[in-house]
């Protein structure tokens, strides 16, 4: 069995922690940064997932079987990955901010679903915007001994930039115009490497924080821990429904490799 720890896409302090849901056996797109749709309450919310976890058949202490609840569905493809779950929890910590606030900060503005109430009930509002291109080009082996034909402007001028380094394709797109075409070209002859990336906001940037760049270089990594009833009891949050177990599942900076 599979448990999500997701964090609800609600700006408050008094849910600022995970919640636990179940994963189906055949929801094979779940994983750490999708946008998710859970039962909470008597209303579905959106979630972020920070953690995927096997638990066997033995659920962990804390969680109660009968009122634990299944995720929805998958909206979409990840946002962001483990560094930067545990870098939203750092922020959380260290500024006092919402956690939800700080999951935000690693998504694409205007480009994650949304709930909305229609005047009878609530809905999912897909994304305003599309998904960003992270994809980035650089020279390849081949591009040494690679010679276009005099025809062959576009492909030209590509080579060229790209011997100044590598770029988004975003920017040879509104450099060069569409270029889709010719770098399949490139990429088919070896003459350039096509990858997607996915670089974090705010680390080794401009607006990192000295604690962030430790936090993320030093190892550190999502841990979930989850409470025991009485804990629990103590630590519930207000506007939990039955979809959840009593409690949160906090999650705590740790450093790989040891405690």
């Amino acid at each position: 069995m599979r448990l999500a720890s997701v964090i609800l896409d609600i700006p408050t302090q008094s849910l600022d922690c995970a919640y636990s849901y179940a994963v189906a056996d055949d929801m094979f797109s779940i994983e750490i940064g999708c946008a998710v749709l859970v039962p909470f309450g008597h209303r579905q919310a959106i979630g972020y997932v920070v953690a995927v976890d096997e638990v066997g058949d033995e659920l962990p202490k804390g969680l109660d079987a009968a009122k634990l609840k299944q995720v929805a569905s998958v909206l979409g493809p990840p946002y962001f990955n483990a560094e930067g779950a545990a870098c939203a929890h750092f922020l959380s910590e260290r500024y006092i901010a919402p956690l939800s606030v700080c999951v935000r900060l690693f998504t694409p503005p205007g480009g994650v679903p949304r709930m909305v109430h229609n005047g009878r009930y609530w809905q999912v509002e897909q994304p305003s915007v599309g998904a960003v291109d992270d994809r980035w080009v650089r020279l390849g082996e081949a591009a040494a001994d690679f010679v276009p034909k005099k025809s062959a402007v576009k492909q030209v001028a590509i080579i060229e930039a790209l011997r100044a380094g590598e770029l988004r394709v975003a920017e040879l797109t509104m450099e060069f115009g569409s270029v889709s075409a010719v770098l399949k070209t490139l990429a088919a002859k070896g003459v350039v490497l096509v990858e997607a990336r996915r670089r974090m906001r705010g680390v080794d940037g401009a607006g990192a924080t000295d604690g962030l760049r430790a936090a993320v270089r030093h190892g550190f990594r999502l841990r979930p821990r989850v409470y025991s009833q009485p804990q629990a009891a103590a630590n519930r949050r207000p506007g939990g429904g039955a979809g959840h177990h009593r409690g949160c599942s906090r999650c705590a900076l740790w450093r790989s490799g040891g405690a």
